[in-house]
C-alpha cells in the first residue's frame, strides 16, 4: 500500500529535480558566461545527433525502468526489482549518459 507520505516525496522530489535545479542551473550559467573563455567548436549536424542520441536513450532506459523494474527512475524511489534488460546491458547508467550527450549536443 502506498502511503501519502511517499507519494509526496516523490511528488517534491519531482519538482526539485524537474523544474527547480534546472532553472538554477540555468542561472548559474548566465552569471559566469562571461568569466568562461573556451572555444566553442561548432556543428549542428554533430549537435543533434548528440541530442536525439541523448534523449533517446534516456527515454529507453526510463521506459525499462517502468516496465521491468516496475518502478520510477527516481535515485531517492528506486524500482523495487534490478533492471539488466534494454540499454542497462550496454550502459551501467544509461539516463546519465543520454543526459551528459543531450546537453553535450
Amino acid at each position: 500500500m502506498k502511503t501519502k507520505k511517499s507519494e509526496f516525496g516523490k511528488v517534491l522530489y519531482s519538482i526539485l529535480f524537474l523544474i527547480i535545479v534546472p532553472v538554477l542551473l540555468l542561472a548559474w550559467a548566465k552569471l559566469t558566461e562571461t568569466f568562461i573563455n573556451y572555444p566553442v567548436f561548432e556543428s549542428y549536424q554533430v549537435g543533434w545527433v548528440l541530442i536525439v542520441f541523448g534523449l533517446l536513450l534516456m527515454l529507453w532506459a526510463m521506459f525499462s525502468l517502468k516496465k521491468y523494474g516496475s518502478g520510477l527512475p527516481m535515485n531517492a524511489f528506486p524500482p523495487p526489482k534490478f533492471v539488466k534488460n534494454g540499454p542497462y546491458k550496454i550502459f551501467r547508467h544509461p539516463i546519465y549518459w543520454g543526459f551528459g550527450a543531450l546537453m553535450i549536443g
